[in-house]
């Protein structure tokens, strides 16, 4: 009674619920599922993965592989901000006495094999470069239930240019001209029309990016920051309305003319709002999109502010940026 009572103060304390519970009660557990979402850095899950080898539920019992992925559950929760699965994880650490377990955890989580954080590559049709972002698990308005867990993918380093356009499409058909500028003018279903010419050009699968891998890319991985930027909030350098942005008020800049944010990603806030896709769209009445503009004021390039507009509208103001998935 004295274990279970523990447990289901544990429960409580996480969002996560889905296998601590039936676990602990002991039922069987979706080892698979779960260890999938720890590798994918979910801290409730690293917790609950922990408790199931402390009590041996669905694997074979080890405290020390307990003892590290409780650990590092409390890290990762500490490196999201997620004061919630912090506790949790503290809770565990203590009431299961893992601190007794000797050995030091060089990290619990398998190597992940294919691209590491910050590797680049350059589709080769239009030049476009992509860095590789990892997944994880973080909160998002923009998920179903609050969290998602987007697997690692590349994305565009800087928002589509008009050079990069023309090569496609023949054309160009934004307002301020210039090869580096972003290119604009453009509405959701002609992006999707120069990304299915680009496909079958270049032989890979690119995408506009969903609001989640958006946002995740946009706060440095799910961290806790409203803006690309970080915390600030008065006049950073970016172009945007209310940004120092020099002599290029009024339009659009060259693409990459501000420092990237920490994941090495230009212009997430300001320059020209970005079209996103919704997965789960039930009409084509609207789609999302991200990213503030030149003409919006600094509050707009917030990490999670975002608009819905029609897919065949076109503004000066309105481009986009490509993801890929693991090659």
């Amino acid at each position: 009674m004295r274990f279970f009572l523990i447990v289901m103060a544990a429960t409580l304390l996480t969002g996560y619920t889905g296998i601590t519970a039936p676990a602990l009660a002991g039922q069987n557990v979706d080892i698979v599922e779960l260890s999938r979402l720890a590798d994918q850095g979910d801290p409730a899950a690293m917790a609950d993965l922990g408790a199931a080898y402390f009590h041996g539920k669905g694997v074979l019992k080890d405290p020390f592989k307990a003892k590290c992925w409780v650990q590092r559950a409390r890290e990762i929760a500490l490196d999201l901000g997620d004061d919630q699965a912090v506790r949790r994880a503290e809770r565990l650490w203590n009431k299961l006495e893992l601190w007794k377990f000797s050995g030091e955890c060089s990290g619990p989580s398998p190597a992940v094999s294919g691209p590491a954080a910050g590797d680049r590559f350059v589709e080769p049709v239009t030049g476009m470069a992509f860095i590789w972002i990892p997944g994880r698990c973080f909160s998002s308005p923009a998920a179903k239930g609050g969290r998602a867990c987007p697997d690692g993918f590349w994305m565009g380093v800087h928002e589509v240019t008009q050079a990069q356009w023309k090569r496609i499409m023949g054309n160009n058909p934004s307002r301020f001209k210039g090869d580096d500028l972003p290119v604009e003018q453009v509405s959701f279903d002609t992006a999707e029309e120069f990304i299915r010419r680009l496909n079958r050009d270049s032989g890979m699968i690119f995408s506009l990016p969903t609001e989640v891998q958006w946002e995740f890319a946009c706060t440095n991985r799910g961290r806790k920051q409203p803006f690309p930027w970080g915390r600030e909030d008065g006049r950073p350098q970016a172009n945007c309305g209310g940004c120092d942005t020099g002599n290029l008020r009024g339009k659009t800049a060259p693409v990459a003319s501000f420092a990237p944010n920490t994941l090495g990603l230009y212009d997430m806030g300001g320059n020209v709002r970005e079209w996103c896709r919704n997965p789960r769209r039930s009409s084509a009445r609207d789609e999302p999109v991200r990213g503030g503009s030149f003409v919006d004021n600094v509050s707009r390039s917030k990490c999670r502010s975002g608009d819905r507009m029609i897919p065949r509208l076109k503004a000066y103001y309105l481009g986009f940026r490509l993801v890929a998935e693991r090659r």
